[in-house]
């Protein structure tokens, strides 16, 4: 088999998985029987950007983050153990550390919860032992009432050393590869918007011509077609070297991609993108629900600058002499 017939037998796989899953979403244990979990020990990149993509495209949850981290972490944690990842932060408590997340759709019971801050600067991922918390879990909508979401909040154990830091290799590679896993659901939804939106315009006539004859139309989608094509270089760049920096950046082009595509086929489909039958909705719906779980592309381009000014990428107005020059301590420029 061929890397391009691998590639698309792995995408149709989780597009078929994805299809089938229920409401509350793609759970672990189908993605288990499936094999997934053998193909993301082979090809990380390859099964959580086909996984994360297909479930995008159909506005669903896949535990597939969950099975990342847990693999990441395996060697850590051990064989046993099961990682939940939920959106959201763990702030100290008067009696210890506190967790305020979300989690989507229905998981397996947990051992650990891997809590990612999506607007934080890093991985901004803290992995806590559930123990025998008592954690209360309640149903929440946002602006999606169909969107299986629940809000989990109570007290968890953080041990003294890395595990309930972050900052470590392991956990913060796992934070990383998760928002990597975001992103990639969100240029999925990008994709199935535009291509939503491109079947519309040509199948539509008016004045005697195809919706998409017309420029202003076309302006839009080529847009639309360059955010998702950058967000997905964006992405590829990432895998090859999972740094904050390229995290982010892949973030927030994913972030662009979707408001831009959506915002777009929004706009050139009419009224008919806002019927419940025709699925653009139920896209846009959940490119919100990403704004706010995930941060919006505002947010997570003031992530990049972030890490660009902790890698010294940025040089500020204070690191000038009043000469106009760098000033020697920041090491020329940059």
């Amino acid at each position: 088999m061929t890397d391009t017939e691998l590639r698309e037998s792995v995408r149709e796989l989780c597009r078929a998985l994805v299809a089938d899953s229920a409401a509350a979403g793609l759970s672990a244990e189908t993605l288990i029987t499936a094999g997934w979990p053998d193909i993301l020990e082979e090809e990380t990149a390859l099964a959580v950007g086909a996984l994360q993509e297909a479930a995008g495209a159909a506005a669903a949850v896949t535990a597939g983050a969950s099975l990342l981290a847990t693999h990441v972490l395996a060697g850590r944690l051990g064989a046993d153990a099961a990682v939940t990842v939920l959106s959201g932060r763990v702030s100290p408590g008067p009696a210890g550390a506190v967790v305020d997340a979300v989690r989507r759709g229905a998981e397996r019971p947990a051992t650990h919860l891997l809590v990612v801050d999506h607007r934080a600067a890093g991985s901004g991922a803290v992995l806590v032992g559930v123990g025998a918390a008592h954690l209360e879990v309640s149903p929440t909508t946002g602006i999606d009432p169909r969107a299986a979401m629940f809000r989990i909040t109570g007290p968890v154990h953080t041990s003294d050393g890395a595990e309930g830091s972050g900052t470590d290799d392991d956990v913060g590679r796992a934070g990383l590869l998760v928002r990597l896993a975001v992103a990639h659901e969100r240029i999925g939804l990008a994709a199935a918007a535009l291509d939503l939106a491109l079947a519309h315009v040509r199948d539509r006539y008016q004045f005697g011509r195809s919706i998409g004859s017309y420029q202003a139309v076309q302006h839009r989608l080529v847009d639309a077609h360059v955010a998702i094509t950058s967000a997905g270089a964006a992405a590829s760049q990432a895998w090859s070297g999972t740094t904050p920096i390229a995290v982010a950046v892949a973030a927030h082009q994913a972030a662009v991609a979707a408001r831009t595509t959506t915002a777009a086929a929004l706009q050139v489909c009419g009224g008919m993108a806002y019927t419940e039958e025709f699925g653009l909705g139920a896209l846009a719906r959940s490119a919100l629900l990403h704004d706010g779980l995930h941060g919006d592309p505002e947010l997570l381009a003031a992530r990049v600058a972030t890490c660009l000014q902790d890698a010294g990428g940025i040089i500020r107005s204070a690191d000038f002499d009043h000469g106009g020059r760098v000033a020697a301590a920041q090491g020329g420029h940059r």
